[in-house]
């Protein structure tokens, strides 16, 4: 999914703890997908480990949707593929 043109990648991330519930994630969140959409993506894409059940949920409220999923090598976690269209 990631390869595909049109998409863009938002690597590692992260909401300080403190921060966390507080709208702070989808803020930024809709800042990078303003931002990617600016620069001509049509796509956000993100990959979450399968057990980060919590951030599943997040993205999924802020507008993403399963896509794919793979296992990066040496982990034995799957990683959960989401993406979310640029508005």
């Amino acid at each position: 999914h990631y390869r595909r043109p049109g998409i863009a990648v938002l690597l590692a991330h992260a909401v300080e703890t403190g921060q966390q519930g507080c709208s702070a994630n989808r803020a930024m969140l809709n800042f990078v997908c303003r931002y990617v959409g600016a620069q001509g993506y049509m796509q956000l894409a993100i990959d979450v480990p399968e057990a980060a059940v919590g951030l599943l949920d997040t993205y999924r409220r802020c507008g993403f949707k399963y896509v794919d999923a793979f296992f990066r090598e040496g982990e034995v976690l799957e990683r959960i593929v989401l993406s979310r269209p640029i508005m």
